[in-house]
């Protein structure tokens, strides 16, 4: 297994979303998160077993931040954190894309629909 090369596994995942976003599911590839992350596929493959392994992660991810996001704040925030998701959705900003394309893919992959069950 190689050895790590200093970079956060946090970095892998966002730029593992970045790719997602622009490669869509069908492109999403190790080796590309690899060259978005400027390391190498053996550097990938030392912080995660596949390609279904990043995914679980990134959802997992969005989940987690969502969450803590929740549980900090008051009722006006929520209403405003409301209203601005609205304007994302309707701008077709990268966090829905991203969030969408996950929720399909999610969907589509027993493994993944397994460990999410």
């Amino acid at each position: 297994m190689a050895k790590p090369t200093g970079i956060e596994k946090s970095d892998l995942l966002t730029a593992a979303k970045q790719s997602l976003v622009v490669k869509w599911i069908e492109k999403f590839t190790l080796k590309a998160v690899a060259k978005r992350a400027g390391v190498t596929q053996r550097t990938i493959y030392y912080h995660f077993k596949s390609k279904e392994q990043i995914i679980l992660e990134i959802v997992q991810d969005i989940c987690r931040n969502s969450w803590n996001k929740i549980l900090t704040i008051d009722q006006q925030m929520i209403l405003s954190a409301l209203f601005s998701a609205k304007s994302r959705y309707e701008n077709e900003a990268f966090y829905h894309k991203l969030f969408f394309t996950l929720i399909v893919f999610s969907f589509t992959n027993p493994a993944i629909r397994q460990q999410i069950g």
